[in-house]
This record gives C-alpha cells, structure tokens and sequence, in this order.
C-alpha cells in the first residue's frame, strides 16, 4: 500500500474506504470553491458517493493504472493529489491535485507534487509527467510553474466543470528535464550550504 512520508509533519498514504468520511467532511467545506474548478465535485455530495469514488480509485489502483492519496498534514486530511490515470505503453500520467482552501500559501501542494513527480520518474519509471489547470485558476497555475514544468499549450475544451468548458493549460515535464533540473537544484544547495560555512 502507498505511504510516503515527505517530512515529520506531512505525508501522502493511499486513500482507502476508511477514509470515507473525512474525506467527505474535507469536501463539505470546500465544495464551493472545488467546483469551480473540478468535475467530479457534484458527485460526491453524500458520504455514499464519496465511498464510492474511493472504491473506484482503488479498484483503479489494483490494476495500476491510477492513483488516489490524501494529503495529511500534522496528521490531518487536508487535500488529495492523484496520478488521474497511468499510460504504461506510452509511459506518462497526469498528476492531479486540490489542497483545503485553509491551508493553501505555505507551500504544501509544491512538496507533494514534487514527491510524486519524483515517484512518477522513480519508482514508476514514466518518461512524462502532465498537469493541467484551469488559465484562471493561479494558485494552482504555479505550483508547475514552480516546479519547472512547461507550458505546451492551451485548449478551450479539454476540461469540463460541474457546467461549463474550461480553458486549460497543460504543463509537462520529461524524466530527463527532472534529472537535470534535481541535479542542478542539489549541486545550488551544496554551494550555498558551503558559502554559509
């Protein structure tokens, strides 16, 4: 099962039907702003709907083809982040991802989703990582900004809401780019930790 600490306060573990509930309380207190910007939102407005947008996610898992992970952060549930599906012909997946409106600006949803891009181009062995957002949609426009991603395009109807077409932009990133940006990101701290010395 998928469990990833990235710090002492905050780690990613597979979301499971014993999750149900908090994650149905997390989306309660969101819903407005989530569906603004997220399809799946009107489908989850009983703890019912969101067991079984769980039990799809898992059954989506088993056949390794996609993942669902709640966020924990000082051990509670604050948002999700998923690989949407997994393309293992073609080698790349869509990295998805909201974050309580509470605790968005501290930099929480940046860590996660360089942890599992690093797990996309670790453990997984993609070559291609993609992640679209809504073009008004700036707070979460810049965490792949962020992250070095590039932007490959935009599309007016490559997204659907709970009632509209969004226009999207799709960010990508390559295992290659990945490397060499972490290495030389690794060899930026070395210098500055020994300037400090």
């Amino acid at each position: 099962m998928f469990h990833l600490e990235i710090s002492p306060e905050l780690e990613l573990r597979l979301l499971t039907e014993g999750h149900s509930q908090l994650l149905f309380e997390l989306i309660e207190r969101n819903r407005a702003y989530l569906r603004g910007w997220l399809p799946w939102v009107d489908g989850a407005r009983t703890l019912d709907n969101t067991r079984r947008l769980i039990r799809a996610s898992l059954r989506q898992h088993a056949r390794n083809e996609g993942m669902n992970v709640g966020i924990w952060y000082h051990n509670q549930l604050v948002g999700v982040v998923s690989y949407n599906y997994i393309d293992h012909v073609r080698r790349f997946t869509e990295l998805g991802y909201w974050l309580d409106e509470a605790h968005q600006g501290n930099g929480i949803m940046t860590t996660v989703c360089r942890a599992m891009t690093n797990d996309a181009f670790g453990r997984l062995k993609l070559d291609r990582v993609e992640i679209r957002c809504a073009v008004t949609n700036q707070r979460s426009r810049a965490i792949p900004e962020r992250l070095g991603y590039t932007i490959d395009g935009t599309s007016a109807q490559l997204d659907w809401t709970s009632d509209h077409y969004i226009e999207t932009v799709v960010y990508s990133m390559s295992a290659t780019q990945w490397q060499l940006q972490e290495a030389n990101t690794a060899h930026d701290s070395a210098n500055r930790r020994r300037r400090q010395l």
